[in-house]
């Protein structure tokens, strides 16, 4: 049995595969294997490695802790991503509450990171979504008159 596919799902759905790479390119995300006890990085979108200050392909095979600047967050986040692993599910880390990224410079930012479990080809992903918050702190930091940024 044939089934008809109505122009309009027709264009809905190459509308869909040519704008998805957009989309996709267009933000930056990193993708790590679940299972993968290093935290090896297996995709990043450019966008990724401009906000981190590497050139394009750089990210691959190195471990995400190597984002992370050096510290008790760092020595602390295999764990944390093995737990993940117990309970995965969509979320923002720490409750929305920034963290500090580390690009390859080593210099540190303020990044918003949201999660995303996945399975591809019958292994577990994690998307990671990342969104560099420098220049909204700096403006609350502006409109507070204070300088520093109360988190309220």
């Amino acid at each position: 049995m044939t089934q008809t596919i109505s122009p309009s799902m027709l264009n809905t759905f190459i509308f869909a595969c040519e704008l998805g790479p957009a989309i996709v390119q267009s933000v930056p995300v990193l993708v790590v294997r679940e299972d993968d006890p290093n935290g090896e990085i297996i995709h990043a979108t450019p966008l990724t490695h401009q906000m981190f200050g590497y050139e394009p392909g750089e990210l691959f095979g190195k471990s995400i802790e190597e984002l992370i600047p050096e510290g008790l967050i760092r020595d602390l986040h295999p764990k944390m991503r093995a737990e993940y692993v117990i309970n995965p599910k969509v979320r923002t880390m720490n409750d929305g509450v920034f963290v500090r990224a580390r690009r390859k410079d080593g210099t540190t930012f303020p990044i918003q990171i949201s999660l995303c479990p996945r399975t591809v080809d019958g292994r577990r992903h994690v998307i990671a979504c990342l969104t560099d918050v420098s220049r909204a702190i700096a403006s609350v930091r502006a409109e507070d008159g204070h300088g520093q940024y109360s988190g309220s």
